[in-house]
């Protein structure tokens, strides 16, 4: 039968849990690998119209896609094969080509699937599959971060009287997701509820709620500097209420320092980052307000620039690669390190370089597992309890 008369194909099982897959002896995961190949190869290799009429219709494909992204994305384990590093491959791919489609599944809309996406495809790969989501389905992706937005909010207005472990829980899942997505930063970030209601549950001495606040807060004002289309009249509006936020605090009976704006001027570098953003028009508007909060940085707490590798030409002979004996290799080695240990102090400047690499160590050098262990808070023990500043 020509591939122009084919009207369906085999219904793709389901990824199973891991819990599951302990149970399948390795003859028997290599033909649920070589299954999912082959179907994953059937779709792709359809035309425009006839992936339209079959693979867009198909439920089994989006089971799989969204089972395939949630029992992934979480795990801290390399693809163990060539096989398994194939399938992810072609799943982005799939992901790709059924997001871009005028007609997608329900639930490859909803904001966990685009966060489990963001979680196991990193920044770049991430970011391409959350914008086409916006773009080509903004009414239905917003739906499902307008459910969000409101059960957040209802969450930190309740304070101690809400589900607090559920409200840190879903604002270090969002937090991948406004890592890679100026669109959802954007959308967070308009109107003054979802920061008004950072500030109030801040207050709370609930240090793992509060350091999810201050990274979501982070990552949602640096956001609103990103993509196509910055908003820089939002981010200089939230920062005008922040500093409101700060003014009020301080002129109450807390310590002026358990501020939201106090520890997130004073722990993270956003404004230095917001600074060297802006435009020349937005820094004269914003130039007051970053003052501002600059007046509330706490006294001892002190950001570390974070550290660069500055390349030299090694001269002939004399250099260390020379010197050591590890020639080229090592050099290329070291600039690689260098390399991922400058990725993960773009978004964490007052790590230092020694304890990066320790992270670096325990996942396989892969970084954006790296930023996604420090964005949850989900470090092992013993790297929870390391030196953060140590340099190499």
């Amino acid at each position: 039968m020509s591939r122009s008369h084919i009207n369906s194909l085999p219904p793709m099982v389901r990824y199973p849990a891991a819990l599951w897959r302990q149970h399948l002896v390795p003859e028997e995961w290599e033909a649920c690998l070589d299954a999912w190949l082959a179907l994953a190869d059937a779709h792709l290799s359809l035309s425009n119209s006839d992936f339209v009429r079959i693979s867009s219709k198909d439920e089994s494909l989006a089971t799989y896609l969204t089972s395939y992204a949630a029992e992934t994305s979480g795990s801290s384990d390399q693809p163990e094969s060539e096989k398994a590093r194939n399938l992810k491959r072609k799943s982005f791919l799939l992901m790709l080509r059924v997001l871009d489609g005028e007609h997608v599944h329900p639930d490859l809309l909803k904001w966990n699937f685009i966060t489990n996406t963001a979680r196991l495809y990193g920044r770049v790969n991430g970011s391409r599959l959350a914008a086409i989501a916006w773009r080509k389905h903004t009414s239905e992706t917003e739906t499902s971060l307008s459910n969000l937005k409101s059960a957040l909010i209802r969450n930190l207005d309740a304070g101690l009287k809400g589900d607090l472990k559920s409200t840190e829980a879903q604002l270090k899942r969002l937090n991948h997701l406004l890592h890679i997505s100026p669109d959802t930063a954007g959308f967070f970030m308009a109107g003054s509820d979802f920061l008004d209601s950072l500030v109030s549950c801040f207050k709370l001495m609930n240090p793992p709620l509060r350091k999810a606040i201050l990274s979501t807060t982070y990552l949602c004002l640096v956001g609103l500097t990103e993509g196509e289309k910055p908003s820089f009249s939002t981010l200089i509006d939230q920062l005008y209420s922040l500093k409101i936020a700060a003014e009020a605090h301080k002129a109450g009976p807390t310590n002026a320092n358990d501020s939201l704006a106090a520890n997130l001027v004073s722990q993270t570098p956003v404004l230095k980052q917001l600074q060297s953003k802006l435009g020349k028009s937005e820094q004269a508007r914003a130039r007051p307000v970053i003052a501002d909060l600059e007046s509330y940085k706490i006294p001892g707490v002190v950001m570390r620039p974070p550290q660069r590798l500055i390349k030299k030409r090694a001269e002939k002979g004399k250099g260390k690669a020379a010197e050591n004996g590890f020639g080229d290799g090592y050099e290329q080695m070291h600039i690689h390190r260098m390399s991922l240990i400058t990725q993960v102090q773009d978004l964490f400047p007052d790590l230092g370089s020694g304890f990066i690499v320790k992270l670096l160590d325990e996942y396989g050098e892969n970084v954006e597992i790296v930023i996604s262990h420090l964005l949850e808070g989900s470090l092992p023990a013993h790297l929870e309890s390391a030196d953060r500043s140590e340099d190499l």
